[in-house]
């Protein structure tokens, strides 16, 4: 599973919390049609509030979405992650190591304490 960190309140959250509105179509548009259109583009970025569970619940159900569509194609980058821990994300997402023991490196990174 690509998505260990969304959990909690999230599971209560439903589609009737949020709604997505394109400036670009002048409409209120879908989850369905953002996915759609990011295969016009080579990156796709995602601003959220830390502490709101709307906004993750919705980012982890568009990253669900665009995985399932484009796959492989996709690489997710988190802004949390400096440089110097991608070796240990290497080896978590590789499956060489436990997510024990890539959450326990990550405990050992400032921004994390």
């Amino acid at each position: 599973m690509l998505l260990p960190f969304f959990v909690t309140a999230q599971n209560k959250l439903s589609d009737s919390n949020y709604r997505i509105y394109s400036v670009k179509q002048g409409k209120q548009v879908t989850l369905k049609d953002l996915v759609a259109d990011a295969a016009s583009y080579d990156v796709v970025f995602y601003g959220e509030e830390h502490n709101d569970s709307v906004t993750h619940y919705l980012e982890r159900k568009l990253l669900e979405m665009l995985y399932a569509q484009y796959g492989a194609q996709m690489t997710l980058s988190m802004e949390m992650f400096d440089r110097d821990v991608q070796p240990v994300m290497n080896e978590y997402l590789g499956g060489f190591i436990r997510e024990k023991y890539f959450m326990k490196d990550l405990q050992k990174i400032k921004a994390w304490k």
